[in-house]
């Protein structure tokens, strides 16, 4: 089975159509392999394979897809909630992925599919991701932002509002500050819950991680309102 790169739709493609060029073929090789490094249009590929007969739940492929030097991750996979606490940053990403004991080291991957390797479903999520890659990410955090919601502590806990806008913050260039409106009411929020604290102790290095990421949220939609109201 092969992709190709279609140059008129600047995306990957199973089919030969039109102006396009085969730039991967699948394989059998046995043991870990790659990575193979795809470089076409804005794109950039990265495929890792470990193709394991022997003890197949070790076994994955999982593919890296870069845009514009920003690799795209499933950050909805970002939480979890194995009791009651939350347990949210992008190593829980590699928790979901490679399973518990064998993510540790790991990074994560844009995608990652392990057990009853299937190629075509591997190759076909590589499609979809890059037909419309800044969509795909939006809704990545979508998901995210409404897993968050959930959990009424959520809009006033700086450490998970602060932790969402870290994550979003190497992708504001490709996807935009549209998020920003939607954390108008949470940045608030938190922002009073580190003042009041700061009046009676003073806040480590973390809290004040958190309350710089806050802090630009906070700026970003001012400046959107000042535009907006010109």
């Amino acid at each position: 089975m092969n992709l190709y790169y279609n140059y008129d739709k600047s995306c990957f493609s199973l089919k030969e159509d039109g102006n396009s060029k085969k730039v991967f073929e699948t394989h059998s090789h046995e043991g870990f392999y790659g990575p193979e490094t795809i470089e076409e249009g804005r794109f950039k590929v990265e495929i890792h394979t470990n193709i394991y007969p022997k003890k197949p739940q070790k076994e994955f492929l999982r593919a890296n897809i870069f845009v514009g030097g920003v690799k795209l991750l499933p950050v909805s996979e970002s939480i979890r909630i194995p009791v009651t606490q939350i347990h949210f940053n992008l190593h829980e990403i590699s928790f979901t992925q490679y399973g518990a004991g064998n993510n540790i080291g790991k990074e994560p991957s844009t995608i990652f599919l392990r057990k009853d390797l299937d190629w075509y479903s591997f190759l076909k999520s590589i499609c979809v991701v890059s037909e419309q890659p800044e969509k795909w990410q939006k809704r990545q955090f979508d998901l995210l932002l409404a897993k968050l919601e959930e959990h009424e502590n959520f809009k006033r806990t700086p450490a998970l509002v602060g932790k969402l806008l870290e994550i979003y913050a190497p992708y504001a260039g490709l996807i935009g500050t549209g998020i920003y409106s939607k954390l108008r009411q949470y940045c608030i929020s938190t922002m009073r819950v580190l003042l009041d604290k700061m009046e009676t102790e003073k806040l480590d290095d973390s809290w004040l991680k958190n309350g710089d990421f806050v802090w630009r949220c906070i700026k970003e939609i001012n400046q959107e309102i000042g535009h907006a109201n010109k």
